[in-house]
């Protein structure tokens, strides 16, 4: 299990180069490259998963598949922090496999394999990733600019987005350079996942 700790900045999609280019020379980076991203997010039709406010998906990067499991988190003064557990998986894998995460993360009178059962594809999101490593401060802080959409049903909405995850360091310098970004590029805080706005984007469908 790992504790995620990020920050995510909403930004227009007109000014995804210049988030890029503002990233690449105000800051202390190393550019690591650029992935395209295949999320395809699972539930029950009943959103048994939803519930339990759990968030469960497969990506799809290349040739490389993973499942995560994220549980219930928290955003305080702008800082989203949240459990999450991932497992590689085969690529022939079309379904998650429940049985591959702790056992000890599920409620107490969760049936696992009826959920697995019930599991189907509900939304998906997927975009174009850049990703920069940047020293700030004390800190070590994955940077990554985040380009594309939504797709639940007949419906779309757009991922324009800026998320700082801290690597190493402090909270103080994480939240420093949210601040500093936003001298710089028109943003606004995200407080909502991109789970989240599946899930909202899905009932509208």
């Amino acid at each position: 299990m790992t504790i995620e700790t990020e920050v995510k900045l909403l930004i227009n999609e007109n000014d995804a180069q210049r988030a890029a280019d503002v990233i690449h020379k105000k800051l202390n980076s190393k550019y690591v490259g650029v992935k395209q991203l295949v999320n395809q997010y699972f539930d029950t039709r009943s959103l048994t998963l939803r519930a339990w406010d759990m968030g469960l998906r497969i990506r799809q990067v290349d040739t490389h598949k993973e499942q995560t499991l994220k549980t219930a988190g928290k955003v305080v003064g702008g800082l989203h922090k949240r459990p999450e557990f991932n497992v590689d998986i085969p690529f022939s894998f079309i379904h998650p496999q429940l049985s591959l995460f702790p056992s000890e993360i599920w409620p107490s009178d969760a049936n696992i394999q009826t959920t697995q059962a019930e599991l189907i594809m509900l939304f998906e999101t997927n975009f174009l990733r850049k990703k920069w490593y940047v020293e700030f401060e004390q800190s070590e802080i994955e940077v990554v600019l985040d380009i594309g959409k939504i797709i639940a049903n007949d419906k779309e909405s757009p991922i324009s987005e800026v998320e700082l995850e801290l690597i190493r360091g402090s909270e103080e310098d994480l939240l420093s350079l949210s601040e500093a970004l936003s001298s710089w590029l028109e943003v606004k805080a995200g407080s909502e996942s991109k789970a989240k706005r599946g899930y909202d984007l899905l009932k509208a469908s």
